[in-house]
């Protein structure tokens, strides 16, 4: 099981992502104080509602959860990669298993979470082929999103492809590149590789 965890400044308690329960949860630890007790569950059958009511709209075997904003209690927003595994597809809401294009797809997702109202939406997505596992969505300080697929089925399941989008209602591609022969589990954006530099 892979996971991903942080500790949020605002309240001291801990962030943690787990893909394979397609929940992100948030527990009490309060800076080591905590009981340790799960406050919460993000997700399809969590604790929130989500706003569009649409099952498919939750996030599925995402990665790299991480906040897209400053704030990180109360109502904040949490960006990731969705690859969408298991997602109910269709009228029947049968799960995605397997690469079934236009059916099976992964999006990077900026949710908007409110914390108090257990409620949640979907802020933000650009949709990408499928990609059946890794992958981050990070928003930037200009707000486009850098955006990692690990295994895009339009290429093949041995490459990758790093974007960087607007973050916009129809996100247009500021650059692209594709990686043959090699996945890309977790590609960051560096601005500099020099103190006070930026490019």
């Amino acid at each position: 099981m892979r996971t991903r965890w942080s500790i949020p400044p605002d309240d001291g308690n801990l962030l943690l992502s787990l893909r394979h329960q397609s929940w992100v949860l948030k527990i009490d630890y309060q800076n080591g104080n905590g009981a340790g007790d799960v406050i919460w569950k993000l997700g399809y059958q969590g604790d929130f509602t989500l706003s569009s009511d649409l099952d498919s709209d939750w996030f599925y075997a995402q990665h790299d959860a991480n906040f897209a904003n400053p704030n990180t209690a109360g109502s904040f927003r949490l960006a990731m990669f969705d690859d969408g595994d298991y997602r109910p597809i269709g009228p029947t809401g049968t799960p995605c298993a397997g690469y079934v294009a236009p059916l099976c797809y992964s999006t990077a997702a900026i949710f908007q979470v409110n914390e108090d109202a257990r409620t949640a939406s979907r802020f933000w997505s650009f949709t990408s082929p499928y990609s059946w596992w890794g992958g981050s969505a990070r928003v930037l300080p200009n707000s486009n999103v850098f955006v990692d697929e690990t295994t895009p089925a339009d290429l093949n399941l041995t490459g990758a492809r790093i974007v960087e989008v607007t973050q916009s209602p129809n996100p247009a591609i500021i650059w692209q590149m594709e990686i043959d022969g090699q996945n890309s589990y977790r590609t960051i954006n560096l601005p500099s590789l020099y103190p006070g530099v930026q490019w």
